[in-house]
């Protein structure tokens, strides 16, 4: 694979640093001054949105790093029964009466595109990763902080000469990041005394070690530290994984951390059990989470453990105990 020194990967990372100059507080001031001038109560679609922060924002900020990237933040599942195809989308979180207007709205919900900021952060030499929360709303929201040492190792393994680059392989795995995110602010059981969760969130060429853990004691900040990553050809064996397997752990993780959990778990089991029961000798039931099916039973088994998976996704759970 393409190599790059790591001294020259740490010069690159160092001269990036001392030459950008945009800020949290620019980013955050150009934000505010963008949306008075179009009046606080401005009412848009998503897509709307975005395509008017890309094309209007950038001379509000000049000379920021800004990113337009496709990615499904949807948390619609969809139930169906199959033979050797699938042949009936019967229900979901929202009722779907056809397989073919589940698919279309995935593949819309895919090919959106949501613009991400990278701004240096004031009082250290990392990147703060911003981006518009994925609803109808003019609330800007961080996900994640890029450690110097993440970058440096992007380019280094990948053999790349900027940071412009390594960024663009970071936001191939905007959806997994924002996604993991999310469903730990969700959590209850998260302190300021628990150890920093480490997730394996893979990217396009590799995989990136994401720390996150709660700053204080009111919960208010929840850090999301982008520390490392790693070419695929680095992989130990069993270390890898896969999106699918990260889908899979996410939505059962998400479902875990909603207040409404039992509920939700209640309805999940009675469709499951309903669908089954309906089904051929020669049939069976999938659960289609963001265009990756499973198998529905073991969906549900999952969830009545009431067990977070974090173990499926840590980035060191093929050491030895």
């Amino acid at each position: 694979m393409t190599y790059v020194s790591e001294s020259d990967a740490k010069t690159i990372v160092r001269n990036f640093f001392a030459s950008y100059q945009c800020t949290t507080t620019n980013l955050l001031r150009g934000t505010r001054a963008f949306w008075q001038k179009r009046g606080p109560n401005a009412k848009l679609t998503i897509e709307k949105r975005e395509n008017l922060v890309q094309k209007k924002f950038p001379k509000y900020v000049r000379g920021i790093i800004a990113r337009q990237v496709r990615a499904n933040f949807t948390s619609t599942i969809a139930y169906m029964t199959v033979i050797d195809e699938i042949d009936d989308t019967r229900t979901g979180r929202e009722i779907k009466s056809s397989t073919q207007r589940y698919k279309a709205r995935e593949k819309s919900l895919a090919n959106q595109s949501f613009n991400v900021f990278a701004v240096k952060k004031e009082d250290a030499e990392q990147l703060v990763l911003f981006m518009y929360k994925p609803v109808p709303t003019l609330e800007l929201v961080t996900i994640g902080n890029v450690t110097k040492h993440c970058l440096e190792r992007i380019i280094q393994r990948m053999g790349l000469q900027s940071v412009e680059q390594a960024l663009t392989e970071i936001l191939t795995a905007l959806g997994p990041i924002e996604c993991s995110y999310r469903e730990l602010l969700g959590r209850e059981r998260l302190s300021s005394n628990s150890s920093a969760i480490k997730r394996h969130i893979p990217t396009q060429n590799g995989a990136l070690l994401v720390a996150s853990g709660i700053e204080n004691d009111d919960m208010s900040i929840l850090s999301n530290n982008l520390v490392t990553w790693i070419h695929k050809r680095q992989f130990r064996e069993g270390q890898e994984v896969r999106l699918d397997d990260f889908n899979f752990v996410q939505m059962v993780n998400y479902t875990l951390s909603n207040p409404d959990k039992e509920n939700e778990i209640a309805q999940t089991r009675e469709l499951v059990t309903r669908l089954t029961n309906e089904c051929q000798i020669n049939e069976r039931v999938l659960v289609d989470i963001q265009g990756f099916t499973y198998d529905a039973r073991k969906y549900l088994e999952a969830l009545e453990k009431n067990e977070f998976l974090d173990f499926m996704i840590d980035f060191e759970r093929d050491k030895p105990q």
